[in-house]
């Protein structure tokens, strides 16, 4: 049965301000409302303060589900909305009494799709307006919708200030981003700029809370943070050409170059601490110099990594030696054990190992059920032909395709996957983005889970061993001048593409009569080692190997392939240490989750 309004109210951990959102909510002067409470997993008394408004009022709709982040549930209350207009309202703010009355009169008197209103924003020591209407107005131009919706740092995305016509939501499939901060940007200029009329109204307002432990300032200045920011502006500026709309300034974050570090950095200008310098206004090339004389960085979570005069130190993190001195396997190594007999790990990776060894199978079940080919790789064969299984101390999975078939394989794994638990998307890399790009099979409930897809091109010439590594220098060169040089910028996933077909099409040779050519990996990921290249019948024809007693798809010369890589692969490596998720502190629902996925012997 449907009503003039559907509120929507995402909740998570926010015991503290709940009870005053949902009494403002209910004490509503507009009474034909349905109040949509979406409690996102939380692990405070959230479940048992929404219980005590569902007993009070029968307009609560309350749904419970696991944790899916603030994008993803608002667009699963969208779905449930029965209303005319669906507003949104966060569960740590509040509304006054005659909010919706106010909103759906005004949008009833002007045929309004979207109606605004003011947004007082709460400070622990003062209040000030973010937003503030002095009279009745409407828009019908993008730009002039815009600039009504602007608050006083010229942003116009807040969404729960607003109502929107349903309708209009449903028809255009407008959604909010998912699985990233900052989802409610697209969200907004596609409403703004498919709806008919926009109209604000001065006669009421939105108390936004400045709450300390929200995720936008709990993660305030993290690279999570800035990653998603810069990805969702970097679309917000594609959406924004698409339709020929002009962004409000400070919006505009991918300009060439800003003249102090607060709007360098602001602008979208994604700094990690390898690029200290980028954030000193000086000349370019005396910024490179600094950078070659002095800069620090973290390496891959195990070490710092200080760098003087060209000259670079590596220091362990005390907590990483602990580790490294505490694995259990380097007694084996110590006592020089035959590495093909050691023991499967046990207690949490082992745990890791199996539930990833269920994200390997539907990925080999998809592959089956789609024709698409692949193969283990890299450690993960190792640990086939030395353990018969997982390495020891290590827990992710490796996979490499064929391009043809890697273009293929998210689509192909959202249409045919068994388990909706499961996905594929690509993946970057949290210090250097735009150079980590490749494909991963995750879980929704548990991040420490995934397995990792590689592509592979086919080259188009033979190549002798020296002309391929030599070769593998000019790519990596090509490679840096089309990505390195724009590090600090987050790009499009449909950009970093565009770029690396580019350097496909220069690196690659068309060879239609013989496709039986070297094979060389592909430029999305940026590997560390000298030669890219492996000959064809290294690869072909694929055979299979058991891998934790299943048979999988492999290379045909495992043995050429990996001491190419890893020179003795049948050798104790230089370091064992656990890595990736054997010391991650996962939730209880994490936990239960790896279990559920363990299949039962």
């Amino acid at each position: 049965m449907s009503c003039k309004v559907s509120i929507i109210v995402p909740v998570y951990n926010v015991e503290k301000y709940l009870h005053k959102c949902l009494s403002s909510l209910i004490n509503q002067t507009l009474k034909d409302i349905e109040i949509i409470v979406i409690n996102d997993g939380s692990t405070d008394n959230s479940s048992q303060i929404i219980e005590e408004f569902v007993q009070k009022d029968t307009r609560i709709k309350a749904i419970k589900q696991e944790n899916s982040k603030l994008g993803a549930t608002r667009n699963n209350g969208i779905k449930l909305a029965t209303g005319e207009y669906i507003g949104f309202v966060d569960s740590d703010d509040y509304v006054d009494e005659n909010f919706f009355e106010e909103l759906y009169n005004t949008a009833k008197k002007y045929n309004a799709d979207i109606v605004s209103t003011n947004i007082l924003k709460h400070k622990p020591k003062f209040c000030k307006y973010n937003i503030k209407y002095n009279e009745y107005k409407t828009a019908q131009n993008i730009q002039d919708k815009l600039t009504l919706c602007l608050d006083t740092k010229n942003r116009f995305f807040s969404c729960w200030n607003k109502i929107y016509k349903r309708e209009l939501i449903n028809n255009h499939n407008i959604i909010f981003t998912e699985n990233k901060l900052h989802e409610d940007v697209l969200f907004s200029l596609s409403a703004l700029y498919f709806s008919d009329i926009l109209a604000v109204t001065p006669n009421t307002k939105y108390h936004y809370m400045q709450n300390p432990s929200s995720i936008c300032n709990t993660k305030k200045g993290t690279n999570a943070r800035n990653i998603d920011r810069y990805y969702n502006y970097k679309q917000l500026e594609i959406l924004a050409n698409k339709y020929n709309i002009e962004l409000p300034e400070r919006l505009n974050y991918y300009k060439s170059f800003w003249s102090t570090p607060i709007i360098k950095s602001y602008q979208g200008y994604y700094k990690t601490k390898e690029l200290l310098f980028d954030l000193i206004p000086i000349n370019k090339t005396l910024s490179k110099i600094f950078k070659i004389i002095f800069s620090t960085r973290t390496c891959a979570n195990s070490k710092y990594s200080f760098i003087f005069m060209g000259l670079k130190l590596s220091i362990p993190k005390l907590r990483t030696f602990k580790r490294l001195k505490n694995t259990p396997f380097l007694k084996y190594k110590e006592m020089n054990e035959d590495i093909t007999t050691l023991p499967k790990a046990e207690g949490q990776i082992r745990d890791i190992q199996l539930a990833n060894l269920e994200l390997l199978k539907e990925m080999d079940y998809v592959c089956k059920k789609n024709n698409l080919e692949y193969w283990i790789d890299f450690g993960t064969l190792i640990g086939a032909i030395r353990h018969k299984g997982f390495i020891p101390w290590d827990d992710d999975i490796d996979t490499s395709m064929r391009r043809d078939d890697y273009e293929k394989f998210i689509n192909a794994f959202e249409q045919t996957t068994r388990n909706h638990d499961f996905y594929a998307e690509y993946h970057r890399g949290d210090k250097d983005p735009n150079k980590s790009f490749y494909i991963k099979i995750k879980h929704k409930r548990c991040p420490n889970l995934f397995v990792d897809i590689f592509p592979v091109d086919i080259y188009g010439k033979n190549l002798s061993k020296e002309e391929q590594i030599e070769e593998t220098k000019n790519i990596k060169s090509l490679r840096n001048k089309e990505l390195k040089t724009t590090c600090h910028l987050l790009l499009s996933d449909n950009e970093i593409i565009s770029r690396i077909n580019k350097l496909r099409d220069e690196i690659l040779f068309k060879n239609q009569e013989n496709e039986k050519t070297d094979l060389v990996w592909g430029l999305d990921f940026n590997h560390a080692w000298k030669n890219w290249f492996s000959a064809y019948d290294v690869i072909y024809p694929l055979k299979t190997i058991k891998f934790e007693n299943i048979e999988f798809p492999c290379i045909n010369n495992p043995d050429a392939y990996l001491s190419k890589i890893y020179g003795n692969y049948m050798d104790y490596p230089s370091k064992i240490a656990f890595g990736h998720s054997a010391y991650a502190e996962l939730s209880i629902e994490e936990k239960e989750t790896i279990k559920e996925l363990i299949p039962k012997e």
